[in-house]
């Protein structure tokens, strides 16, 4: 590859270096998405769940990531650019859905972030580094952000202690929706198999 022109985005490499057996990052994130929201489904949580999902690894679209799968040693994080760009493209109510989003794809890889501590590993810092993220993702996702704010809020305790707790467990489940369905599809992949008919029981998305 020749730095600065890139044309496959992979998400994940073997030591095949031709790349033919490379997955290919739009397909990583589709499936993560899709996969996230059949489980999420039964909670009246799957359209957060697939945007969650659709995002949690765009700071793969980079550079440094990539030359990382091709053995150079590049400190990459990855985990923070998908955060920051669905906060940013979320409007109106749907804003404080992606605040919660934000904290599930933080923390796929090291757990749920706090909002604010003494670190910069905390999310309120994170939300404001710097991106080095190419604009490639936006054509291979085209994502449209919208209706993240699910019907079941209405139906949340009024009190803000209770609903602060209901908006609390609501963002774990999603983030182990996440979780698990980039668990399944990636032992899916080591274990060379396409992802099954059958999903881990979880019910669908139409």
């Amino acid at each position: 590859m020749v730095v600065g022109v890139i044309v496959s985005w992979y998400a994940h490499s073997t030591a095949d270096q031709s790349k033919v057996d490379w997955q290919l990052l739009s397909e990583h994130c589709f499936g993560v998405a899709v996969l996230a929201a059949e489980m999420a489904k039964p909670l009246g949580l799957e359209r957060a769940a697939f945007f969650v999902g659709l995002f949690h690894d765009l700071g793969k679209y980079c550079i440094d990531f990539q030359l990382r799968l091709e053995g150079r040693d590049v400190p990459v994080d990855h985990s923070t650019a998908g955060a920051q760009v669905l906060s940013g493209l979320a409007q109106g109510s749907d804003k404080l859905v992606a605040h919660l989003l934000a904290y599930a794809i933080l923390g796929h890889h090291a757990g749920l972030p706090d909002w604010l501590n003494e670190t910069d590993a905390c999310c309120n810092m994170r939300l404001k580094r710097p991106l080095a993220l190419d604009p490639a993702w936006q054509d291979e996702l085209r994502p449209e952000v919208s209706d993240l704010l699910p019907d079941m809020v209405a139906q949340l305790p009024k009190t803000p202690p209770e609903q602060a707790f209901a908006f609390a467990f609501m963002t774990r489940m999603i983030f182990s929706c996440l979780v698990d369905a980039e668990a399944w599809i990636e032992t899916c992949r080591l274990n060379s198999r396409a992802r099954p008919k059958q999903s881990p029981p979880c019910g669908g998305v139409d």
